[in-house]
């Protein structure tokens, strides 16, 4: 049986409680959130849960095997970080951190010590997700996506290495999705490029 903290009770957190919760091998011990508000949601939805408002009391606990992060993202390196160092396994909501740097110090820490880290996915476990991964593993690899696609400004212009959190990156496909199909317009009526 896993024993579970989660630092988190707002929006997304209940889901995760939840879940938790109701599977065999896992016994969620402890919720954290600052809003005292989230005490009375808790003990309505599950009584026998302890909570604080305190996540020292999850991340140095010897009684949590595991923390569920399921805060704001700014929040998310600094609280997993301190989960590893105490020896805990983390699952982390998503967007994972704020910087491709933060995660890959994250991995490489829970690999150091061991431990397991895991970002949500909402589909996870959906047949459809399912059937993609069934799909990659029967070919060893992703398919290539169209020729049409890679032109059309899909991640167009952000280099893996650079930083960029996700509402970013999504605005940066907009623009350049958007300036690449006012050209192909534009050039398809006939008109001449400026």
């Amino acid at each position: 049986m896993i024993r579970i903290g989660v630092i988190g009770y707002g929006y997304w957190g209940p889901n995760i409680v939840r879940n938790f919760h109701a599977h065999d091998c896992s016994e969620v011990v402890l919720v954290c959130d600052k809003n005292p508000k989230c005490q009375e949601r808790l003990s309505k939805a599950h009584p026998g849960i302890a909570y604080t408002t305190d996540e020292k009391e999850i991340l140095n606990s010897p009684n949590i095997d595991a923390v569920a992060v399921v805060t704001p993202v700014w929040t998310h390196y600094e609280l997993a970080k301190r989960a590893l160092e105490n020896g805990k396994h983390v699952f982390v909501e998503k967007p994972f951190t704020w910087s491709t740097a933060q995660a890959e110090e994250l991995i490489e820490l829970a690999d150091r010590k061991n431990l397991k880290i895991m970002v949500d996915h909402t589909f996870l476990f959906t047949g459809a997700v399912k059937k993609i991964k069934d799909v990659v593993e029967s070919r060893g690899h992703w398919p290539k996506a169209p020729e049409w696609r890679r032109r059309r400004g899909f991640y167009h212009g952000v280099l893996p290495e650079q930083d960029h959190c996700p509402r970013q990156r999504k605005l940066a496909v907009t623009r350049e999705s958007a300036h690449d199909t006012y050209r192909r317009r534009k050039e398809n009526a006939g008109l001449e490029r400026s």
